[in-house]
């Protein structure tokens, strides 16, 4: 199987405070708002990222809505982080 895209629903009663959030933060672009609902679409990655040294990029907060988001890009370990693990 092949994911082509993938994404969340987030329902809340912040839907304009989650709005404002995720434009900010992420540099979310509004694409559809109606009174109910707000479709947004990511434009790059202009949050800091966090390099662990077993091989995650990463990136975790709270947004508005409550939701705990934890962006993780997998990546190479630290040189010998795993080897002892290994054994």
């Amino acid at each position: 199987m092949h994911i082509k895209d993938l994404y969340s629903v987030i329902v809340t009663d912040n839907r304009a405070e989650c709005r404002n959030f995720y434009v900010k933060w992420f540099a979310f672009q509004v694409v559809f708002e109606a009174s109910w609902f707000v479709y947004l679409a990511a434009a790059g990655e202009p949050y800091p990222l966090h390099d662990e040294p077993w091989g995650q990029r990463r990136f975790a907060l709270y947004d508005p809505s409550g939701t705990w988001l934890d962006v993780i890009q997998q990546i190479d370990p630290a040189p010998g982080f795993w080897d002892s693990y290994l054994r």
